[in-house]
């Protein structure tokens, strides 16, 4: 059971970049007008440190910098974050789908 979950949160792990950016990509459009995601924002009417993330990704995903960073300046980190975070999980796969048992090596 436990090696089940485990594949799971890798599979997870996986997905989750390829569908973060290419959600960001098709929301693009509505980045500059379109509703606040921010439940935070909606409730208190204040900022809070993710406000603008959302935004910020998707206009790195379409290569505009400053737009990004004018957004929030943690959406870069989160790409690096998520992208260094796919690269290790897609290493870690890898040696694992080509490990092979000690018993095989008799």
């Amino acid at each position: 059971m436990q090696k089940i979950g485990s594949l799971l949160v890798l599979y997870l792990d996986l997905w989750f970049l390829p569908v973060v950016l290419t959600t960001a990509w098709f929301y693009y459009p509505y980045c500059e007008h379109g509703p606040t995601l921010c439940v935070w924002k909606l409730l208190f009417h204040a900022r809070c440190p993710g406000c603008g993330l959302t935004r910020g990704v998707c206009f790195l995903v379409h290569g505009k910098w400053n737009e990004a960073m004018r957004f929030n300046p943690l959406s870069a980190l989160a790409v690096v974050l998520m992208t260094v975070n796919f690269v290790r999980e897609s290493g870690e796969m890898l040696r694992s789908r080509f490990r092979q048992p000690a018993s095989c090596l008799r």
